[in-house]
């Protein structure tokens, strides 16, 4: 049966980002208690994000998982790729528009970040034609 354009895709796609985003924040949320000296804390934060991501694992699962190394390497790229030439573009702009200056100089850095991991990538792709990277 094919799930594309069906309200389960449109659902899957909602549970993957909410998992992923909560497996970040609870993975951030552990460091703030490791500062703050609360071992038992950020051990728990860091057991639930793992949990969240292996969650958001099967459902990017169910929604076509991951390709063969290139595929995936050229979805990096793809995905780098738009979030410095567009998307953090756009954030940074907006950000300065609004008068968030200190937001838009980091957005405005983002870019610079997201241009260097396409570029690593792009490398990655580079070395496995040519037989320079394992």
């Amino acid at each position: 049966m094919e799930m594309k354009g069906s309200r389960t895709e449109e659902v899957l796609r909602k549970a993957f980002s909410q998992e992923v985003q909560t497996a970040a924040r609870y993975t951030y949320f552990a460091s703030v208690a490791r500062e703050a000296g609360l071992e038992q804390i950020a051990e728990a934060f860091e057991a639930t994000a793992q949990n969240e991501a292996e969650h958001a694992r099967h459902e990017f699962e169910f929604l076509g998982g991951a390709g063969d190394i290139v595929e995936n390497l050229e979805q990096a790229v793809a995905a780098e790729h738009a979030e410095a030439s567009q998307f953090y573009r756009e954030a940074a702009e907006t950000a300065q528009a609004e008068g968030f200056t200190g937001i838009a100089d980091f957005f405005t850095r983002m870019r610079t970040v997201e241009a260097n991991h396409e570029k690593h990538f792009q490398e990655m792709i580079d070395g496995l034609e040519k037989g320079t990277v394992f």
